[in-house]
């Protein structure tokens, strides 16, 4: 009878064993998912910071080229002259003509 008990014991022992083992690799796996999760959010944090800085650089460096345009407008330099001056694509170079809006031709009109 003993021996009987012992070996229940023991049984016992094993699976209780084995469960503690499986816990502990899940509990081991849920904090790695969450030092994961925490590292994506601060590469996002840190990818929407860098978004940020270049569209306010680009948005700085189309004003700057637009004031270069303007300025070598008032010289009386053409769109192709601009363009290999400042050395870029004549198509960057917006209209000579803001007044090319629906708008503004609408009340040019009236």
């Amino acid at each position: 009878m003993a021996t009987h008990r012992s070996a229940a014991v023991a049984a016992r022992q094993r699976v209780n064993d084995h469960l503690q083992a499986q816990i502990d690799r899940l509990t081991s796996a849920v904090e790695d998912g969450i030092k994961a999760v925490e590292h994506l959010e601060k590469v996002q944090r840190e990818r929407d910071q860098l978004l940020a800085t270049l569209d306010e650089q680009q948005r700085a460096a189309e004003s700057g080229l637009n004031a270069a345009v303007d300025d070598l407008r008032s010289l009386g330099k053409s769109k192709k002259e601009i363009a290999q001056l400042l050395d870029i694509d004549p198509r960057l170079i917006r209209s000579r003509h803001p007044s090319s809006s629906p708008q503004t031709r609408a009340s040019d009109h009236a």
